[in-house]
């Protein structure tokens, strides 16, 4: 996933954030603001309804509340919010998940993991779900590894390296 991402920068920038109401910065520059908002721009946040897309050359009503400061140009949160209530075509539903500040999670890895339907994607599904690593004792995580088995999300060969992966 963080290869497709990098893949499509290319296409548009992509601007994220996983703390509530938060400016997005668009560009950083040394010793300037950098180039400003010229790019087609993804924009990810919890407190969006989805993940917003701009285009300057097109939504100049947005591009237009982008300002400078000193080293960055930013686009205030309060532009981005009201451009997705008037421009619902240019909202991708979806719920962003939020940085619980523990700095033991990534939360876009999360987000990432809970698009993957078992039944639509069955092989990345069950990669994520043997990659997470254990949050809780030994022993609870045996009951749910054995639960996921029990519903078919993961194997019973996924089961028994899962488990013995847990005593190493």
């Amino acid at each position: 996933m963080r290869d497709l991402r990098k893949q499509a920068q290319g296409l548009w920038s992509v601007k994220n954030s996983t703390r509530k109401r938060s400016d997005f910065r668009l560009t950083n520059g040394m010793g300037g603001s950098g180039k400003g908002f010229r790019d087609a721009v993804l924009m990810l946040s919890p407190s969006l309804p989805g993940i917003v897309f701009a285009d300057p050359e097109i939504h100049r009503e947005l591009a237009d509340s982008a300002r400078e400061t000193g080293d960055a140009v930013i686009l205030p949160f309060r532009a981005v919010e009201a451009f997705a209530m008037n421009h619902p075509e240019c909202v991708a539903l979806c719920s962003m998940p939020v940085n619980d500040g523990s700095g033991q999670d990534d939360p876009w890895m999360d987000y990432v993991a809970s698009l993957l339907d078992r039944v639509r994607f069955p092989r990345l599904a069950r990669m994520f779900v043997e990659a997470a690593p254990p949050a809780r004792s030994i022993v609870d995580e045996v009951v749910r590894l054995a639960q996921l088995r029990d519903s078919g999300v993961i194997t019973a060969s996924a089961f028994e390296s899962a488990v013995a992966a847990l005593g190493r």
